[in-house]
């Protein structure tokens, strides 16, 4: 809503939300339930008293979840020769798998129905294991393959996996957490098209401060959804080589959970997460 006040001083704002009143210069609410809601807003200046009033309309919403897409998985060395390689790497089964989900929840985005209502699917969240090996290839081809959502103005929410941390190939095997880094490269970058619409549509945000783990906190139609990484930079061998990452919570990841909680001041709360963990 604009109001002019045609050079006058403000004096105040009133705010009426249904039955609430608020008179604070902004204001945030919360609907619990859809439907349409008129807000008026008074500002009174000293040359008298300018309302404005819209309808908004508060619809119901849904969100897709994939997980564990392995994009590699069957290849000695996917794409070029190496872990570090920028080649997309090769269609087989597991791309075409993920194009088929793509290409689902475009065709159905505006078809699912919950309460006798249309839920458009707003957004999609890929729980971890994008690749398999963390080669970057496998990394890239899974962005090509899930930015074709971005066409229809699907973000997409990528969470760092186990499989993600350690890169290899059955030739070598990186010997820091390589995988960190093609992750914020690929996935994570401010000039990525999927990174705008996340911070558009979503207000999605990561935590800035210790990029190394891959934590995120997004806000969707009055839900407050956390991303934790709780994989330990460990080399774990337990399910294979290189695979990496036993689950933790560590204190920096558990730190980022306490703040974004108290944030959410009692409102509902959806966590992510790639590996179970008692908390």
């Amino acid at each position: 809503m604009m109001i002019s006040n045609n050079g006058g001083k403000i004096l105040n704002f009133e705010w009426q939300i249904g039955t609430s009143t608020f008179s604070d210069t902004t204001t945030e609410f919360t609907f619990n339930e859809n439907g349409e809601y008129q807000i008026t807003l008074t500002a009174t200046d000293n040359n008298g008293a300018t309302s404005t009033s819209t309808i908004i309309k508060v619809e119901p919403f849904s969100f897709a979840i994939i997980t564990d897409l392995h994009i590699g998985r069957g290849y000695f060395d996917y794409g070029n020769e190496g872990f570090d390689d920028e080649d997309e790497g090769e269609e087989y089964y597991l791309t075409q798998r993920l194009r088929n989900v793509v290409n689902w929840i475009i065709q159905n985005k505006d078809k699912i129905q919950c309460d006798n209502a249309t839920c458009t699917i707003k957004f999609l969240v890929v729980l971890g294991d994008i690749a398999d090996s963390g080669e970057k290839s496998e990394f890239l081809k899974a962005k090509e393959i899930l930015d074709e959502l971005n066409n229809y103005g699907i973000p997409y929410v990528p969470v760092f996996g186990n499989h993600d941390v350690w890169p290899r190939t059955d030739e070598n095997e990186a010997t820091t957490t390589l995988g960190e880094n093609y992750f914020d490269e690929i996935f994570w970058s401010e000039n990525a098209t999927n990174t705008k619409l996340m911070k558009e549509i979503l207000n999605w945000e990561r935590d800035e401060i210790h990029k190394n783990y891959k934590n995120f906190a997004f806000n969707y139609g009055g839900i407050n959804f956390i991303g934790l990484d709780f994989n330990s930079r460990e080399p774990f061998m337990k399910f294979g080589k290189g695979v990496g990452a036993d689950a933790v919570l560590n204190e920096i990841n558990k730190g980022w959970l306490e703040k974004k909680l108290e944030e959410s001041k009692g409102e509902p709360v959806i966590l992510f997460g790639t590996s179970s963990i008692n908390i």
